[in-house]
């Protein structure tokens, strides 16, 4: 995982939001978590600064998530084609 402390993690999720986090937890009470996508290798971090227990293994599921490529990337032999991989998450 990265060298984000845990007392960082405000900074880098809710608290970054605002004022959208104040009303979307106004709105939805349930509501614990919004962070940007490109933080989800910290996700395992955020759950256990969040007070949640998470299995290494599940870890690993997200570590390989980040890592995940399709397998037509990058796979031409023509130079001139430019390919790209744009990941896009919901």
């Amino acid at each position: 995982m990265s060298d984000v402390e845990y007392e960082d993690i405000p900074y880098i999720t809710n608290d970054v939001f605002q004022p959208l986090w104040s009303t979307l937890k106004n709105k939805f009470s349930n509501l614990e978590l919004l962070f940007r996508i490109d933080d989800v290798h910290l996700l395992p971090k955020i759950i256990k600064y969040l007070g949640y227990n998470i299995k290494e293994e599940e870890i690993s599921k997200i570590s390989s998530y980040v890592d995940l490529l399709p397998n037509v990337a990058n796979q031409t032999e023509d130079e001139k084609l430019k390919t790209a991989y744009v990941p896009i998450s919901t």
